[in-house]
């Protein structure tokens, strides 16, 4: 009889230890399929899920912004680093702000019209300030006017930048020369778009010359070759190309006949102005 109940005792005890391993196991894979199931939901903290891009864009790197918080309210690839091109010259002029030198005459040398295109009509020879350098910059992407705002800045352009990108935490963002030109001129649209706030509240000026559809100086004239500029509702912005960036942008847009804004930024595009309408045209509501 004892031994018949220690064998019933050792039975029960191991259906019961199998039941425990089937419960704590069915409780575990539950679990997993609901940790698995949420991060379907999570998105990092200013990090949009993933959209689906329109077909009609030519870019599968972009995003819209908040033009006052700067935070991504739709987007795809935010985080991706693409070279940005003449966007870089926001950093230069807002360099140029910055400076205690921005009003000083200095002579155009043959390196600073050396530089590869010809916007902007720099003349050998010829005296500017930086703060006047800012239209050819800015209105026609002028890459002269750029190399000779930072020979003139000298250090102040890489402090500048440099300050700026640290106390932005714009951790994705590295530039290296004050025109784009260089590949290595890096960003995100994330890093992009708070920049943009950031500058838009800190140095307006640079932001208002963008909008402007025209400048005459002392000596010549400069003509806005931003494509965002045939929008009526376009309220400032810079654009850029390079072989290795493809077409670049940064700027805002009011919606509809409202006071309301979206920011767009676009990296690597082949249509500026088709990607800019579709996201125009989705938005405006």
């Amino acid at each position: 009889m004892g031994k018949m109940i220690v064998r019933h005792i050792i039975r029960n005890a191991g259906r019961m230890a199998l039941y425990s391993v089937l419960s704590i196991s069915v409780v575990a894979v539950f679990s997993v399929v609901l940790f698995l199931q949420s991060l379907e939901y999570f998105v990092p903290e200013n990090q949009p899920a993933q959209t689906n891009v329109p077909q009609s864009l030519t870019t599968d790197t972009w995003g819209i912004f908040d033009p006052v918080t700067g935070l991504i309210v739709d987007g795809n690839n935010v985080s991706m680093k693409h070279p940005i091109a003449s966007i870089t010259k926001l950093f230069t002029a807002e360099a140029t702000m910055k400076s205690g030198k921005k009003d000083n005459p200095f002579i155009i040398e043959y390196f600073d019209v050396s530089s590869e295109g010809r916007s902007g009509k720099l003349e050998l020879g010829t005296y500017m300030t930086p703060a006047e350098s800012l239209f050819p910059l800015l209105i026609e992407s002028s890459n002269d006017a750029g190399e000779a705002i930072r020979r003139h800045l000298d250090g102040d352009f890489e402090s500048s930048v440099e300050e700026t990108t640290k106390s932005l935490a714009l951790t994705n963002t590295v530039i290296v020369d004050a025109t784009g030109l260089s590949p290595q001129n890096v960003s995100t649209v994330a890093d992009l778009s708070k920049y943009y706030v950031y500058l838009r509240k800190n140095y307006p000026h640079v932001i208002d010359i963008t909008q402007l559809h025209m400048y005459v100086g002392e000596h010549t004239g400069y003509i806005n070759n931003d494509p965002a500029r045939s929008f009526s509702n376009f309220t400032g912005g810079k654009h850029g190309y390079t072989e290795e960036a493809g077409r670049t942008f940064v700027g805002t847009f009011k919606v509809g006949e409202s006071d309301l804004e979206i920011g767009i930024v676009l990296l690597h595009s082949t249509d500026l102005s088709s990607d800019i309408k579709t996201i125009l045209t989705k938005n405006d509501r």
